[in-house]
């Protein structure tokens, strides 16, 4: 009885929502052939005539039913008349926001149509006095973690546990809360580690406020550098170069830098997904200390927290794992995105990969897709390994799919040749490297040698493929090829497969194989 005592009194006073607004209807149907009819408290146009939809909750129980209401409004609107959604607007009134409040602000996320909402203030006498517009909550992101970490290493464990209390005490006072640390000691067997004892520093993102708190110290740090320099206050200045990238991860390496001022490590070392991994073969995990909201021991398990810093399923890494059940759209959505972009600078496999999870997704009868991906974008390294009997350097995927009824499906991606190419012994290095081994290897050091990739494929008669095999005996193959959500298979003999192989290309092109690893990694200390 209150809020229909609310509609008639603003039907009369719209102008204390908005001015300019004209009544159109109270209470207007919209029925559904389903059933899901809907009633709009108040209907109006405003000064350009655009339909206003009008919504009035008077507690937080009833608000709470307010979010179901308007996604309810949008379907509706379209169905009865034809609407699309930038043409209406909807604006939530409430008395109360104390629950409203944050599931509302989810909805302004998600609404694909104007939403506003307006706090409604009653006067004495029970009636709407004005309206006013009412602020969407501050809510925290789900955490990323940052792909650039930081390794401490120790001699003992009574010092690493001393600066783990520092780091802590360093990244209270930065206002860092999102991190944790994984207490690593040697277990390998090479005699030539000095310090056993490490700290792997991992920082979920920044928040946009953090951020700026981060950049507004760092400058007030370079402003006081500049004054106790002898220079003019005055004529200190800011231009844009002077702001740190958040798309780089900047602020997160600027964190390091202040915990790392006086740290009491023997050793410091930078940090990343596939270094850690690296690590994980001969450094045992003994414990890990948390902060923030990777606290939670429920949301957050051990393990969960070292494959976030592995960048498992994310496209931080050379190594992608992802697996996900096919009735989780979310999920499916975000392994394709984030294979996308751990594929971004291979053509071939970035245009066919997330069209084939797709097709798969698409597929009824596909229950789970699972995927594991090595990408390192350095093909020279990797053929070139081949003659160490290494085969692992190489780029390939395995893509997994589960049916309910029909079993399981295989598809493999895979570094194929040509059969044609072939390159003399005596090839001279600049048609290799034009820029010369010295510029290769800093490429490799600074992550950057895949701008060579496609170049160096084309010199060498290599392509990236897809197969699908049928793994049950006898064995079948074919090269795969998806255009929308069809698949265009071509059937393999395995004498066909071994031809093409990589491998085979190795045993044709041994003597240059055995000349690039000599010449190119294995005479340069800088790779030894």
């Amino acid at each position: 009885m209150v809020e229909t005592r609310y509609r008639d009194f603003l039907a009369d006073h719209l102008d204390l929502i908005e001015p300019g607004l004209t009544f159109v209807d109270a209470e207007m149907l919209l029925p559904n052939a389903q059933g899901a009819k809907g009633f709009v408290d108040l209907v109006a146009r405003d000064n350009l005539g655009v339909l206003v939809l009008i919504e009035i909750k008077r507690s937080d129980s009833a608000a709470r039913s307010a979010m179901h209401e308007l996604f309810k409004y949008m379907a509706l609107v379209r169905e009865n008349h034809g609407l699309a959604n930038h043409q209406f607007r909807c604006i939530l009134l409430s008395t109360t926001w104390h629950e409203l409040l944050v599931p509302f602000t989810e909805l302004l996320e998600a609404a694909m149509f104007e939403l506003e909402g307006r706090e409604l203030l009653v006067g004495a006498d029970g009636n709407p006095t004005s309206t006013l517009k009412v602020a969407k909550a501050q809510l925290q992101a789900a955490i990323a973690t940052s792909p650039k970490h930081e390794i401490a290493l120790f001699y003992s464990d009574k010092s690493r546990e001393a600066e783990a209390t520092r780091m802590r005490s360093v990244l209270d006072a930065l206002g860092v809360t999102d991190y944790y640390l994984i207490h690593l000691d040697y277990v390998g067997t090479n005699d030539s580690v000095g310090p056993r004892r490490a700290l792997y520093l991992v920082l979920g993102e920044l928040s946009a406020l953090q951020r700026l708190s981060i950049q507004d110290r760092l400058l007030e740090e370079w402003r006081t550098d500049w004054i106790e320099s002898g220079e003019d206050p005055a004529e200190w200045e800011v231009d844009e170069s002077d702001y740190m990238d958040g798309n780089n991860w900047d602020h997160e390496e600027q964190v390091f830098v202040w915990v790392n001022h006086d740290g009491t490590y023997a050793e410091l070392e930078i940090g990343y997904p596939d270094k850690l991994r690296t690590m994980l073969d001969s450094w045992q995990r003994v414990s890990l200390s948390r902060s923030g909201r990777f606290s939670s021991e429920l949301a957050w398990p051990d393990e969960a927290l070292v494959s976030a810093a592995l960048a498992e399923g994310e496209k931080h890494s050379t190594h992608f794992i992802s697996q996900v059940s096919t009735a989780n759209g979310t999920a499916c959505g975000r392994m394709i995105t984030n294979v996308s972009a751990a594929l971004e600078n291979v053509k071939t496999w970035r245009k066919q990969v997330p069209k084939l999870l797709q097709a798969l997704i698409s597929d009824e009868d596909v229950a789970s897709i699972s995927i594991q991906l090595f990408n390192p974008q350095d093909v020279l390294w990797g053929i070139a390994s081949l003659v160490t009997g290494s085969n692992d350097r190489l780029p390939g995927f395995e893509i997994v799919a589960e049916s309910n009824t029909s079993g399981v499906r295989v598809f493999s991606g895979l570094l194929t040749w040509d059969k044609e190419t072939r390159i003399a012994a005596d090839v001279p290095i600049e048609k290799v490297l034009p820029e010369g081994i010295w510029q290769y290897l800093m490429s490799r050091h600074y992550d950057v040698q895949w701008e060579e990739e496609l170049r160096l494929c084309k010199l060498h008669g290599l392509r990236y493929a897809v197969y699908e095999v049928n793994v049950t005996s006898p064995q079948q193959f074919w090269r795969v090829h998806v255009e929308g959500a069809q698949f265009k298979r071509d059937e393999l003999t395995l004498d066909e497969m071994r031809a093409e192989s990589v491998m085979t290309f190795a045993r044709e092109n041994w003597q240059y194989l055995e000349r690039m690893w000599r010449e190119v990694f294995e005479e340069n200390i800088f790779f030894g």
